[in-house]
This record gives C-alpha cells, sequence and structure tokens, in this order.
C-alpha cells in the first residue's frame, strides 16, 4: 500500500523528470568552454585609398571590392568560459585573424598588385564581447573596441607576404550578431548565424578604411560525420552499380528483361 508521503514523493519525482525531458538547462551542464570560432567573410566591402593621396608613393587606384581570399578567414578566441545560465555576460576576447584581398589586381606603374588587408592583432587589455543568452537558448552578441588594420600589395603571382604602404590604421570596429545555444546539452556550444562588423573613423584621426561601411561574416557550416559516412556510401554504391553495368555491357548483357 502506497501512503500519501510516498504518493507525494513519486509525483514530485515524475514532475521533475517531466521538465527535465521537455527542456530546460540541466544540472550537470557544464560550461562552455574557452576556445576559437572561425567565420569566412562575405563579399561587400569597398577598399578606398584615396584619402591617402598625399600619403601614398603612388596615385591611389579606383576603389576595388575586396573579399576573404580563403574560408575561415576570421578568427576570433574566446579567452574564457561562457555560463550556460540565460542572461548577459561578457567574455574577454581576441581577433586572432582577419583577413581581405582585392578581387581584381591593380596597377600601379604599369604593374599589376593584388591589395590585402590584415587585421593587427591588439595589444592588452584584450576586448570585451557582451553576450545575452536567453531562456529560449538564442543568443546575441554586441560590443566595440579600437583595432588597427595593415594595407599592403603583393605582386600579381607572387606569393610573398604584402608589402605595407601605410602605417597601422586604426579603427573603431563594431561586433553585433548572434545564434543558438542548445541549453538541453551536459556540453553546449555556440551555434553562430551571423557576426556584423562595423568600421568607423577612429578618434585618431580623420583617415579611415572603408569610410563607415559594414561587412559580415558567417560560420561555414562543417558536415556532421554521419553525413559524411552516408554521403561516402552513397557515391561508392553509384560506383560498383556503374562498374556493374560497364561489365554487363561489355559481355552483351544489358541485364534489363527482353519484351
Amino acid at each position: 500500500m502506497i501512503t500519501p508521503n510516498a504518493r507525494q514523493i513519486m509525483t514530485f519525482a515524475c514532475c521533475a523528470l517531466f521538465a527535465l525531458c521537455i527542456g530546460g538547462v540541466p544540472a550537470h551542464a557544464d560550461p562552455i568552454a574557452p576556445g576559437i570560432d572561425v567565420f569566412t567573410s562575405l563579399p561587400g566591402p569597398i577598399l578606398s585609398l584615396a584619402l591617402y593621396a598625399g600619403i601614398l608613393p603612388f596615385p591611389p587606384p579606383p576603389p576595388v571590392l575586396v573579399v576573404a581570399p580563403d574560408p575561415g578567414n576570421t578568427i576570433i578566441e574566446r579567452m574564457g568560459p561562457i555560463s550556460h545560465v540565460p542572461g548577459l555576460q561578457s567574455i574577454d576576447i581576441e581577433i586572432v585573424a582577419l583577413s581581405l584581398v582585392s578581387v581584381a589586381p591593380v596597377d600601379i606603374g604599369g604593374t599589376f598588385f593584388n591589395i590585402n588587408v590584415d587585421f593587427i592583432p591588439p595589444s592588452i587589455p584584450l576586448p570585451l564581447m557582451l553576450l545575452d543568452i536567453t531562456p529560449s537558448g538564442n543568443f546575441t552578441v554586441a560590443n566595440s573596441f579600437v583595432t588597427f588594420f595593415q594595407i599592403g600589395l603583393t605582386p600579381l603571382g607572387s606569393l610573398d607576404a604584402p608589402i605595407p604602404i601605410l602605417p597601422p590604421i586604426p579603427q573603431l570596429l563594431f561586433l553585433s550578431g548572434g545564434g543558438t545555444v542548445d541549453l538541453t546539452s551536459a556540453t553546449p556550444t555556440l551555434d553562430w548565424d551571423l557576426l556584423t562588423m562595423t568600421l568607423i573613423p577612429t578618434e585618431f584621426g580623420p583617415e579611415f578604411l572603408f569610410g563607415p561601411t559594414v561587412f559580415s561574416t558567417f560560420d561555414p557550416p562543417i558536415p556532421e560525420p554521419a553525413t559524411i559516412t552516408l554521403l561516402g556510401m552513397g557515391l561508392a554504391g553509384l560506383a560498383v552499380r556503374r562498374r556493374r553495368f560497364l561489365v554487363l555491357k561489355r559481355s552483351g548483357k544489358s541485364g534489363r528483361p527482353r519484351p
């Protein structure tokens, strides 16, 4: 016979189990560990060197579109853990890499060059990223800090490092973006949707890199291991089927029923 106290205990345990099953943050969930987030810049920024006409050793070329030279060209390192508890928090970050290159070479004095724009890692103190996690598992980030960019030229076809043509240029960089966090996981991670960077002139002077401009990066998707396995199995199956068809064709058998 179940006593009233035992019935209350069983009811409470069932409710707690149901609440854990339908969602919420597990009590044993670990913080999101420090790590890196890799992004790829989308096309869009226009680089103009017109303001540097008196500084450049050559007439400034026309404005040129710059893009990511390769996937994963922007890397942000999170220096501290992120609590899985919903709310606002700040994390030390460092932009490890951020590079752009002109989509077409420019003619400078009869020689063609690619224009490179590379980020110069900041010194201490490290910038902060303000991160807000909602109870539903969405997160947003925002903050701003001063950073520096280096502009250089690379002769067309050369594999050498870019030749700097200007001193490092200070820029005020605004970060905004967000994504989702699986709060039901014991090891939650940041699943980015988009990160937008806005560059504007700084208090150091009127010079600026892009004017005020905005360029965005997205977190390049990485195929799941199971997806890669299934794709490989499918391609292998097609190859076997194709080989069998060719063998039957050479032997005079099509493998199809005759009318």
